[in-house]
């Protein structure tokens, strides 16, 4: 008998870490707007104007600015910290300026902004360039940044509104 419990628990053991390991590790794995926030304010119509009174409202002048939205304790930003480091190297080199901001400060921009980290990029004009997450699916890794693309090739071209990213799924605290 002793030695049919020893083999239980030299295979369970492993089994059980490697559950809780995927638990702690996915538990923030869902939809960027689980409660359809921007779809909502989408309908409205008018959730640029919105976002860019929020971002003005906290920041004063928002031309050429990035800002980096994060919920402190999420450990979702230390997933997303090469992306983040990427976009900033991007667009530092466009003359953008970097603020880093945690709704945890802000409580005002999860009412705009469901999931975090996230970001929002303002042009010269200070208008809404970009809203939403870095990246999207299981990993957040340098090839799975949706922003670093997306907002070389919005800057390049004529302004034809904001890109408002709200329908993806990742790692993302709320």
């Amino acid at each position: 008998m002793w030695r049919d419990w020893r083999w239980w628990l030299l295979f369970s053991w492993p089994v059980a870490s490697l559950a809780v390991l995927a638990y702690l590790n996915f538990r923030h794995f869902g939809p960027f707007d689980p409660t359809d926030v921007m779809g909502r304010h989408l309908q409205n119509g008018q959730v640029e104007q919105h976002i860019e009174q929020l971002f003005s409202d906290i920041a004063g002048s928002t031309a050429m600015t990035v800002f980096q939205l994060s919920r402190q304790e999420c450990q979702c930003n230390r997933y997303n910290e090469p992306l983040v480091v990427q976009v900033n190297q991007l667009l530092s080199l466009q003359g953008y300026d970097v603020v880093e901001l945690t709704v945890d400060d802000y409580p005002q921009i999860a009412q705009w902004i469901p999931g975090f980290p996230s970001i929002a990029v303002f042009d010269d004009q200070q208008r809404l360039v970009y809203t939403g997450p870095y990246s999207s699916g299981y990993f957040c890794t340098p090839s799975t940044n949706v922003v670093a693309d997306l907002i070389t090739n919005l800057l390049a071209s004529p302004y034809l509104g904001a890109t408002i990213n709200n329908d993806t799924t990742g790692c993302y605290c709320r």
